[in-house]
């Protein structure tokens, strides 16, 4: 019969003459978040790109159109002061074109909007 064999505490020391595995890192979900977002903006620069390159004419496309503004205009907001003097006015309306040509209006509905202006440069 065969004795048993005494029981030893195992330790993170390696063997002498042998090597250690590399320790595995997990991903952060920090960068894979990142990452993602990098290459679909890259993707949709890409598509972009493209399609504006195109042999797709740009005729019949107007790049200005007259602008109507009805109203009163509002109050200018004076510097050093707290309160907005134009809170509580009625905006002034706009009567305009879009670059098909179509009518566009921005009235006072009693709805709150947002007008942004951007340009490419």
């Amino acid at each position: 019969m065969s004795q048993p064999r005494p029981y030893r505490k195992q330790t993170n020391k390696a063997k002498p003459g042998t090597r250690k595995a590399p320790a595995r890192r997990s991903l952060n979900p920090a960068w894979l978040i990142g990452g993602v977002v990098v290459v679909t903006g890259l993707i949709a620069f890409l598509v972009a790109s493209m399609s504006a390159g195109g042999d797709e004419s740009a005729e019949g496309v107007q790049e200005t159109a007259a602008v109507t503004i009805t109203g009163d205009p509002l109050p200018q907001y004076p510097d050093g002061q707290a309160a907005d003097p134009a809170v509580g006015l009625a905006m002034p309306e706009l009567q305009g074109e879009s670059f098909d040509g179509s009518p566009v209006s921005i009235t006072n509905d009693g709805r709150v909007k947002v007008l942004i202006f951007l340009a490419h440069w």
